[in-house]
């Protein structure tokens, strides 16, 4: 995929953009080295990471996207491939451990878009979020996040792993909001923060706050597509705090 050609982008600026998110391998710089002297039986070998888990995907399934074709526009999708998936019925809840804020170009479907994580970067290649600069590559922001869903979502996970947080099990997956979802899912975190900053409240990190998450059609004079949404619902108990703190420090 070509980069479209403007003045200010720097031959170099493929090479420097950070193309990361929590599925992706380059996504944790950070690895457990092992001592090839000191190997226990039966464990990996090698400089593994948290980079090289592949986690289950949850995606908002909407009327014009062609995978999943047995599942309800609206509701959201519990995939570890585009043939191994079940659906869930909106609004169930859902715990963020952690929510990353970044930049993705625009570009037409089946292109693979550069991606950034500061401004700084985002200058870098040239790019911009301002709608009036076409002498800019556009970019738009988005967020990924990193979640917990009760198992009570849904009646059956077959050939998933249950975390065991504070007494109740929990799926680990991974959500990219994107598009109008940022506004819905990051926006409204990000909001949530700054009310706590304003009042002076105590800030809640987000592993201790549960929240709801659904789906709405959202109608345009031309045409309707499916947003998230999300609303607080109560923070985790006591049991479950130190628990999710432990997870999500570990991740």
């Amino acid at each position: 995929m070509s980069i479209p050609r403007k003045t200010n982008l720097k031959s170099n600026a493929k090479k420097s953009v950070v193309t990361v998110s929590f599925d992706d391998p380059a996504a944790h710089k950070e690895v457990i080295p092992v001592n090839p002297g000191h190997v226990e039986a039966g464990c990996l070998e090698g400089d593994w990471g948290a980079g090289d888990l592949k986690l289950a995907r949850l995606d908002l399934k909407h009327a014009v996207d062609t995978r999943f074709a047995d599942v309800t526009p609206g509701h959201y999708v519990y995939s570890r491939s585009t043939e191994d998936y079940f659906p869930l019925v909106p609004p169930f809840p859902v715990i963020f451990l952690k929510a990353r804020k970044g930049y993705m170009q625009n570009v037409e479907p089946g292109e693979v878009p550069l991606i950034c994580y500061t401004k700084a970067e985002l200058a870098e290649l040239g790019g911009t979020t301002d709608k009036n600069r076409p002498d800019l590559t556009p970019f738009s922001p988005f967020c990924d996040t990193l979640l917990l869903i009760d198992r009570s979502a849904h009646s059956e996970w077959p050939d998933t792993i249950m975390l065991d947080v504070g007494g109740a099990k929990k799926a680990l997956t991974t959500y990219r909001a994107k598009g109008s979802a940022f506004s819905e899912i990051g926006s409204v975190l990000a909001s949530w923060e700054a009310y706590q900053r304003m009042t002076k409240q105590r800030l809640i990190p987000l592993w201790e706050q549960v929240w709801k998450l659904g789906s709405i059609l959202r109608k345009l004079p031309s045409f309707s597509y499916q947003v998230p949404t999300l609303a607080r619902l109560n923070e985790v108990t006591s049991a479950e705090s130190g628990a999710l703190k432990e997870l999500a420090e570990n991740l």
